[in-house]
């Protein structure tokens, strides 16, 4: 018996690798329905105009793509040749407007940042230290490379660099987080504690990512404990049921007792006789031996 290592799926992360996974599809699609050829080689050029627009550093088209495809799940009757003009303006045409130094400043590259150097042909992140945006890695930051002991700068080395917020709060660094955008916010906010409170004390971690310097971190971490984190789906909302593994079926009073216990610990909530949520979207769970 030989044992080979498992391939890993490779991700698609340009417009000539979708196309040539997209054939695929095609032709393996429209052996069961060849009525819809046309639409398909349609819906190519749409995304292959969509990649064209949104520039080398946006990934607007692959995400209008997944959300079209999605839509087509749900309804399978409806056509891939015509545009779908709510995700068009959401994905494309803003994206349109996005220049490159734009994007490129959002997101730090890690494996620049940790490795010292990243070897992605054309990377779409931004190539300058996490810590203090300058252009050099995180390794390599002046900031991290000092003696702890004697305080002063250790001349070729790498110091291992620990990303925590800053105990000494300075009154002209405070970052003031944003309240609730809208009614609806309000609303989703009223709900969810209604089946209950996180564990995490919102507003002690309040206090120390006021003066985080990674501000987009911040602004994720503590909107998400104060109001919920979001998925950032975007598709119908529609209820969901999925059966449990099957190592959840036939260890089912394990399952039962573990399910208790994370109850009782305040990290569940349930159970529940009727869906809290309208929309409620359900997971299947197992167990890990």
């Amino acid at each position: 018996m030989v044992l080979q290592q498992k391939q890993q799926q490779q991700k698609i992360t340009n417009i000539d690798q979708w196309t040539d996974a997209f054939l695929v599809f095609i032709s393996v699609y429209c052996l069961a329905h060849p009525e819809k050829f046309q639409e398909l080689l349609k819906y190519t050029n749409n995304i292959r105009i969509a990649a064209k627009r949104c520039g080398s550093y946006s990934i607007g088209w692959k995400q209008y793509d997944e959300q079209f495809r999605l839509k087509i799940s749900q309804n399978p009757t409806a056509s891939w040749a015509d545009i779908d003009l709510e995700l068009w303006l959401m994905y494309i045409s803003q994206n349109n407007n996005a220049t490159e130094s734009t994007v490129r400043s959002i997101y730090k590259c890690y494996a620049f940042n940790y490795n010292g150097s990243c070897t992605r042909f054309n990377c779409t992140y931004s190539h300058s230290c996490i810590r203090c945006f300058a252009a050099h890695p995180l390794v390599s930051c002046p900031r991290g490379m000092v003696n702890k002991y004697q305080g002063k700068m250790l001349g070729g080395t790498r110091p291992a660099f620990i990303a925590r917020p800053r105990l000494q709060l300075r009154p002209q660094d405070n970052y003031s987080f944003r309240t609730h955008s809208c009614i609806q916010d309000q609303e989703i906010k009223d709900q969810l504690w209604v089946k209950g409170h996180t564990p995490v004390k919102v507003h002690v971690l309040e206090k120390y990512l006021t003066n985080y310097y990674n501000r987009h971190d911040a602004e994720l971490l503590f909107t998400g404990f104060r109001d919920g984190f979001r998925l950032n789906y975007v598709g119908p909302r529609l209820s969901v049921w999925s059966k449990n593994l099957i190592s959840a079926e036939m260890h089912k009073n394990e399952t039962k007792m573990k399910l208790t216990e994370e109850v009782e610990l305040g990290r569940m909530l349930g159970p529940f006789t009727e869906k809290p949520i309208s929309t409620l979207r359900i997971s299947p769970i197992g167990l890990v031996q």
